[in-house]
């Protein structure tokens, strides 16, 4: 099976001009310190009206938004002078008006449809040429990627024509006119190459063993070396256009010619020449806006211009950003500030919603299968049958109930049945209850618990299958390796948060799940798990290897994490036989 994903080291989208962000976002729904019910921000710090909802409504983009009923289904609303509803219709999911069109889906599990600003049907997108269509991400400079259940990639225009036809195994978003796309061969190995908006080839991507960025920010296309460790860009007609030092680690996308880049000692900001215009001295950062920065020390957040000079104090928790404000987060209240740092207004707010999806850091992403509301976890109740008799099996009261058909019911037995010391038996327990929390943080996105699970020296490593060339097939990336990378901390949730941006749905399972005792330290264990790993535009099968320190029994961390491909011929070695020895990790 083809691999329907490339090697990224980051996934933030961009808008498609460098220079000037455009935001389209008009209003974001809040809620006051005092209230339950939902009202819109506008982005220029004025409250447009306030108590106007009990569901949380989406944010108003090109003056058109959406909101659920009781019933679950999203209503359209006009925020053109007053908030009216513009279509008799309602719909199980309906995206945003980046373009005069947009997605929606009338049945749960009914075809997509190109609905305009009234809610009215300008075409369904059900299928093309006998395949059917499963998957489509928001218009973005008027046209729509598109997946076919054949495995192919192809782009739509805002009349639903497919006008570059399905024929890619893998491709991303245009940004600044151009997309990256690949095509397999009859061994599974891709070629990319980039192509214009007409579907002409713009250029051919002949690195070799590289991570290659999926979108032009700023006239760059930017990739990492893995072979001589050093990140780059390629411009517009695919030539090398800048090359950095092996110190620098990775690099954001470029944005108002600025670049957030890592080091082992930080993160720092870097101009389109790779001048370093703030040195690497922080923990986090982006680039907000033009001649503005965000940047993290010690958990907090400030506000920098582009020459260092500190707008502000590290006081705040989060920081979003529009064209001339940012939305901060200060001991968990909300509020708008300048570019100056100053709060705007008198107002503060228990919550503000800032949507990723309508400020385009992440693509909008429609299933053919409707799947569950967004920022939502949904547990399916357990259904009560009447013929069944009551369990008999041992129960302790401190011990969590898990269903046999979780991956972790093995295990739990194991300890409700007693068959360990009682200290190993709790410490079971823990990183069961840990492991459950752990896998649900990639199905919720709570990027927040794995930075507190992680201890600050981790090693994770991780690992790729690299295709490596011969030389007379420069174009693909051949004959699969396993290779592997050390991240630390910092690195992986950063890659994580990319990750989450990008994609709508993750999931996660595990299965042949184990614990063992460290050989000679007490409260070390290491958990081995073969992991499933399912996202909107990639899926793999490996094994995942944790060292767990329970020493300290108020807050276990995960020293080690680790990750190997499943075995993919005879040769491939399992984990525990390669670089996953538990008795092999110093913890002194």
């Amino acid at each position: 099976m083809i691999r329907i994903g490339i090697f990224l080291f980051t996934c933030l989208l961009l808008f498609a001009s460098c220079e000037e962000r455009r935001i389209a976002i008009d209003a974001l729904p809040f809620k006051v310190t005092r209230g339950n019910e939902w009202g819109f921000l506008g982005t220029d710090g004025t409250i447009r009206t306030i108590n106007a909802f009990a569901y949380r409504p989406s944010a108003v983009v090109n003056e058109r938004l959406s909101v659920p009923n009781d019933s679950g289904r999203y209503e359209l609303y006009s925020f053109s002078g007053e908030l009216k509803s513009v279509s008799p219709k309602s719909f199980v999911t309906i995206g945003y008006f980046f373009e005069e069109v947009t997605f929606a889906q009338e049945e749960k599990d009914g075809p997509l449809m190109v609905v305009d600003r009234f809610g009215k049907k300008v075409a369904v997108v059900d299928s093309y040429q006998g395949h059917g269509i499963l998957m489509a991400h928001n218009f973005r400079e008027g046209l729509a990627l598109v997946y076919t259940n054949n495995g192919k990639y192809g782009y739509m225009d805002t009349r639903g024509e497919m006008v570059i036809k399905p024929v890619y195994d893998y491709a991303a978003d245009f940004s600044e006119g151009l997309a990256v796309v690949g095509i397999a061969d009859g061994e599974g190995r891709l070629a990319y190459q980039v192509i214009n908006k007409q579907g002409g080839v713009q250029f051919y991507i002949t690195l070799q063993n590289s991570r290659i960025q999926e979108s032009f920010s700023c006239g760059y296309l930017m990739f990492k070396n893995l072979e001589q460790d050093y990140c780059g860009a390629l411009d517009r007609e695919g030539n090398v256009c800048l090359y950095l030092p092996t110190r620098v680690q990775e690099v954001m996308p470029f944005r108002y010619d600025a670049a957030v880049f890592w080091t082992e000692s930080g993160v720092g900001v870097m101009d389109k020449s790779g001048k370093v215009l703030i040195p690497a001295n922080y923990d986090d950062g982006r680039v907000i806006g033009d001649r503005r920065v965000a940047l993290k020390l010690r958990g907090k957040w400030a506000l920098f211009d582009f020459e260092g000079r500190p707008l502000c104090e590290f006081v705040y928790d989060w920081i979003s950003d529009l064209d001339r404000y940012a939305f901060v987060c200060e001991n968990g209240v909300y509020y708008l500030i300048d570019e100056g740092g100053q709060m705007v207004g008198p107002n503060k707010f228990s919550i503000i919603h800032w949507d990723q999806e309508a400020a385009r850091e992440c693509p909008q992403v429609f299933m053919r299968r409707h799947e569950a509301a967004k920022d939502s976890v949904m547990v399916e109740p357990v259904k009560e049958k009447k013929d069944v008799k009551p369990s008999r099996e041992p129960v302790l009261s401190k011990a969590r109930v898990i269903d046999k058909n979780s991956p972790f019911y093995r295990e739990a037995k194991q300890v409700l049945d007693g068959g360990l010391q009682e200290e190993d038996a709790s410490n079971r327990r823990v990183i069961l209850n840990y492991m459950e929390h752990f896998r649900m943080a990639y199905l919720t996105k709570d990027i927040d618990f794995l930075e507190q699970l992680f201890s600050e020296e981790a090693l994770i490593v991780v690992g790729t299958v690299i295709r490596k060339a011969p030389s007379n097939e420069r174009l693909y990336l051949s004959s699969e390796q396993v290779r592997y990378s050390v991240k630390s901390k910092r690195e992986y949730l950063y890659h994580l948060k990319m990750i989450f941006r990008r994609n709508q749905h993750i999931d996660v399972k595990f299965n042949d799940f184990t614990i063992k005792r460290h050989p000679t330290k007490k409260g070390i264990y290491g958990v081995s798990v073969k992991q499933s790993y399912k996202s909107d535009i990639y899926s793999d099968e490996g094994y995942l290897f944790l060292l767990w320190d329970f020493r300290d029994q108020t807050a276990p961390k995960i020293h080690v994490r680790t990750w190997q491909p499943r075995m993919m011929d005879e040769h491939t070695p399992l984990p525990e036989q390669e670089i996953f020895n538990i008795g092999s990790f110093n913890l002194e």
